[in-house]
């Protein structure tokens, strides 16, 4: 409209000539005008969508940190819950073991103690309770037959006691639990043995005692006879002699069996007493070989917790500088550091707009 009205200010003649002039010019300013704007629209649309694009993948770079950062405390908190449970785990295995060790030796003792007071009831005096004349199952029947030639190597018969083998407790046998019967009938036995051999003795000095007396009477009348000597009052003397002297050796023989019996029965206290000194020091060794046993499983177990430890160290070191590394890539680069997430961004046509 302007363009015409300054038209219409000229001459009539001039009017189409100035017209079609003003019209070209108008034309080609706002030809000029349209690409300058279309080409300052293109150039804040490209600014904003490169704003855009940067804002957006900082913003996805944060997010992604952020994951990471989370995914990290997560694997920190699995490997923490991983190493306490490992831990408790040996913890509890030890305890374990170590129960289980206390409960064995628990049980032997009790084991032992039962069969050690079960061998001797309350109030049942000592080697009152029948045996059989059997050999003893403990030693060989040679080891026996020394013993009974030689009495007062009776103690060596705790030798033979199963039990201790070089300061160590053996397993708990049947025949290991029963010693203290074992021993009451080999004391039995050899008092048995011994009343038999002085019974036989006894029985045999009647005897020896008839046969000598005949043969001291004849040998003393065939001496009067060949010196027609001697009265009736020298044979009586004779014969009260005898019988004295008969009389002195049965005392002597009595008294003989009766200090047998005494040394034997001392003997048989003191195999007792020794058994029951043995006894006792079986269970001292027990008790002791539990407190090694429980000691060497404590040590073994701190020895094993040093190593795992120390073996820990190395695994959390590792684990944290891959996490440092990671965390400093993306510091770095400031792209996603997912490598399965690709950002894409689609260009803004510019044509489309118009």
């Amino acid at each position: 409209m302007m363009v015409k009205n300054e038209v219409e200010k000229l001459p009539r003649q001039q009017r189409k000539g100035n017209l079609k002039t003003k019209m070209d010019d108008f034309t080609q300013k706002k030809q000029t005008m349209e690409q300058e704007f279309l080409a300052k629209q293109k150039e804040d649309l490209e600014q904003a969508m490169k704003n855009i694009t940067a804002q957006n993948k900082r913003e996805i770079c944060d997010k992604e940190r952020e994951c990471l950062n989370k995914k990290q405390q997560l694997m920190r908190d699995r490997e923490a819950c991983i190493w306490d449970l490992e831990e408790r785990q040996q913890q509890e295995k030890h305890q374990l073991i170590k129960q289980q060790l206390k409960d064995q030796y628990f049980l032997q003792r009790h084991e032992l103690l039962r069969k050690h007071e079960k061998s001797v009831k309350p109030g049942t005096p000592l080697l009152s309770q029948p045996v059989q004349s059997l050999p003893s199952p403990l030693v060989p029947s040679s080891v026996t037959s020394h013993f009974h030639a030689t009495p007062k190597s009776a103690l060596q018969l705790s030798l033979f006691l199963p039990g201790v083998w070089g300061g160590v407790p053996a397993p708990l046998t049947p025949v290991c639990l029963q010693e203290r019967e074992q021993m009451q009938r080999y004391n039995q036995r050899m008092l048995e043995q011994l009343k038999v051999r002085q019974q036989q003795e006894r029985a045999r000095l009647p005897k020896i005692q008839r046969s000598e007396g005949k043969t001291r009477m004849a040998m003393y009348k065939k001496s009067l006879h060949i010196h027609s000597s001697g009265s009736a009052s020298e044979q009586r003397e004779k014969i009260k002699q005898e019988d004295k002297r008969q009389k002195a050796e049965r005392l002597h023989q009595q008294q003989k069996h009766e200090s047998q019996m005494k040394d034997m029965q001392a003997q048989c206290e003191s195999n007792t007493h020794e058994l029951q000194h043995l006894q006792n020091e079986k269970c001292h060794l027990l008790i002791e070989h539990e407190t090694q046993k429980l000691k060497s499983l404590d040590e073994n177990h701190n020895q094993h917790m040093k190593e795992w430890r120390d073996k820990l160290r190395p695994r959390k070191k590792k684990r944290e500088q891959e996490m440092f590394f990671k965390l400093s890539e993306e510091a770095d680069g400031q792209v996603p550091v997912s490598p399965t997430k690709h950002a894409k961004f689609v260009p803004f046509s510019s044509s489309e707009s118009l």
